[in-house]
């Protein structure tokens, strides 16, 4: 059985369009954002009543939020069923790149569900200082554990693929970080944080 993904124009133009939308949404919001990075890196002292404000604030929100988020997942993985399903009324590559559009756009909207929502609930996060946004893990973001970490990453992942030439394989190195990235910041901030109470 053989389906011809990307030979259709409709199918390429979509991909371009999606990807035009994402990458200038994405490049305007970064400028938008930029003058604000100062609360993911400063702490913050509120003035009296502003804490609670934003916590109601928040509780308020926290039903919107689950919501999305529950649509935003749920369109995400269901965004398979209809290329399958193009794929299994008829071998044609006309039907497939039905199916893939359709999939493309739930994608897309699963994600900007997920992403509208996110950025509000991060917004209660920096002002309260919580989660990512806490005094500890600034001061962990400051540190010099993220540029080390990184570069001996990136040095792995170079020197492994010139001296073996897979770089077929040598991508599973990526995820693999970003996973044990999160365990030693988590680890960072324990030390921190242990100093810090003694």
């Amino acid at each position: 059985m053989r389906v011809m993904w990307c030979d259709h124009p409709v199918t390429t133009i979509t991909r371009i369009v999606l990807a035009t939308t994402d990458t200038t949404i994405g490049t305007n919001s970064a400028f938008m954002m930029s003058k604000y990075s100062y609360l993911e890196e400063s702490y913050i002292d509120t003035e009296y009543g502003v804490t609670g404000l934003v916590k109601e604030l928040r509780q308020a929100y926290e039903g919107r939020y689950n919501l999305s988020m529950t649509i935003g997942v749920m369109l995400c993985v269901l965004s398979a069923v209809p290329i399958f399903a193009c794929v299994l009324v008829r071998e044609d590559p006309v039907l497939a790149s039905v199916g893939v559009s359709a999939a493309l756009v739930m994608i897309a909207v699963g994600v900007w569900q997920i992403v509208k929502v996110s950025v509000v609930w991060g917004g209660f996060q920096k002002l309260l200082e919580e989660g990512d946004y806490s005094r500890g893990s600034k001061r962990v973001r400051k540190g010099l554990v993220s540029g080390i970490y990184w570069a001996v990453v990136v040095a792995l992942y170079l020197g492994y693929s010139f001296v073996t030439f897979r770089w077929d394989r040598s991508w599973i190195i990526w995820p693999i970080a970003a996973v044990l990235y999160a365990v030693v910041i988590k680890i960072e901030e324990a030390v921190y944080n242990g100093k810090n109470n003694k």
